[in-house]
């Protein structure tokens, strides 16, 4: 209810239109700052008010609370991540995009993009775990070693995407040369 209410108030500044052609980039560029910013402080309210109400009403064991707070911070940059890339990218509305990605590159970038949050997040919240849990730290080298071999991975694999749009609107290209 609370994100639907932030949506309905702020729409004006946020609600990208699907039959514009070509909005200037500035345009571009504020729909997709306010469309990232304003649904992330929402959230971030939503977390700081579950967390406030948790430690109120003293709802939690103070390990299983840091867990928690923990994981709705993970969860809260996880969303974070889907909706700047969301905005930069925007998969379904090819005319708000900020850089020039085909529909396919986009779609791929935007879930590349949400894999290496979660793995990082998982790590995060791993690495919270064994350290309240106060477990070995070979385990917490383990968490980090196979969390970085995961998101190295994922960007060697994202280095082969082809997610340029070409000019001609022939197949996709690949990225310049310097990004690769």
């Amino acid at each position: 209810v609370f994100m639907w209410l932030v949506r309905w108030a702020f729409a004006p500044l946020i609600r990208r239109e699907g039959g514009v052609e070509n909005p200037a980039y500035i345009t571009r560029l504020s729909k997709a700052f306010w469309s990232t910013l304003i649904p992330n402080i929402a959230t971030a309210a939503f977390v700081l008010t579950i967390i406030f109400l948790l430690d109120y009403f003293n709802v939690l064991r103070e390990d299983i609370k840091q867990i928690f707070q923990a994981l709705l911070w993970v969860i809260a940059g996880i969303y974070f991540i889907y909706k700047l890339v969301r905005s930069i990218v925007t998969p379904e509305k090819p005319a708000w995009r900020l850089i020039d990605v085909s529909d396919r590159g986009a779609r791929v970038l935007l879930a590349f993009s949400f894999m290496m949050a979660l793995v990082n997040g998982i790590g995060y919240l791993a690495g919270e775990a064994t350290e309240v849990l106060d477990s070995p730290i070979v385990l917490s080298v383990a968490k980090g070693f196979i969390s970085s071999v995961i998101i190295g991975l994922l960007l060697i694999a994202l280095a082969f995407v082809r997610p340029m749009r070409a000019p001609d609107g022939g197949a996709d290209l690949a990225w310049p040369r310097a990004i690769r």
